[in-house]
């Protein structure tokens, strides 16, 4: 593909991103579906990507010299397949995320999903590029990308969003409890106290 094809991939990708963060909602009241169960429908559309790349080695499929990525245009629809599904999967993911966090600690958690977001992401590109430097084809990588996908799915659907809301309530409240207690104010008086001291020094 040469550079003016990426950029239209690019804007296509960019532009269906910014339908679905709109839409996903919509769609999620409309199937009355939970957030959890929003971000696995998200999941399985993106399934979508790798198992298409996999219909390159159906044989009939081979024989009609389309489908399965054998022409520069297919990439196109995928484009506009992973856009949609990442403006509704990064927001919800994110809101999710936020469900589990223990009130006034929202910055360190949401610094952490940061790196791990941001961070992981160069795993993939590593893998796919090991994968193709072995093989001598793209084609192969598309079994990695399959599974990875799809990996997320079940853990997503064991989580206990209500047990983790409770369970961030409750640190909160202990650390409440905690930093109230006589002894920490009383430590935390005496750094004052020491500090106003060595001021006046």
């Amino acid at each position: 593909m040469g550079t003016v094809a990426i950029a239209l991939l690019s804007i296509t990708a960019t532009s269906s991103g910014i339908a679905g963060a709109f839409i996903w909602p919509v769609i999620s009241r409309h199937f009355k579906l939970r957030t959890n169960r929003t971000i696995v429908a998200c999941i399985v559309f993106m399934e979508i990507i790798p198992l298409y790349g996999l219909l390159g080695y159906v044989p009939f499929v081979q024989s009609m010299g389309v489908g399965g990525l054998q022409k520069a245009g297919e990439i196109y629809p995928l484009g506009i397949i992973h856009g949609f599904v990442m403006g509704g999967l990064s927001s919800y993911c994110r809101s999710y995320f936020g469900l589990l966090i223990p009130p006034g600690s929202e910055a360190a958690f949401y610094a952490l999903y940061a790196i791990t977001d941001k961070g992981s992401s160069a795993v993939g590109p590593a893998v796919v590029g090991a994968i193709v430097d072995t093989t001598g084809h793209i084609r192969p990588a598309f079994f990695f990308l399959a599974i990875l996908i799809a990996l997320p799915a079940p853990l997503i659907m064991m989580v206990d969003a209500e047990k983790g809301r409770e369970d961030a309530a409750r640190s909160f409240r202990i650390q409440q409890v905690s930093d109230d207690s006589p002894v920490v104010q009383a430590d935390t008086e005496l750094r004052e106290t020491e500090g106003l001291m060595a001021d006046h020094d």
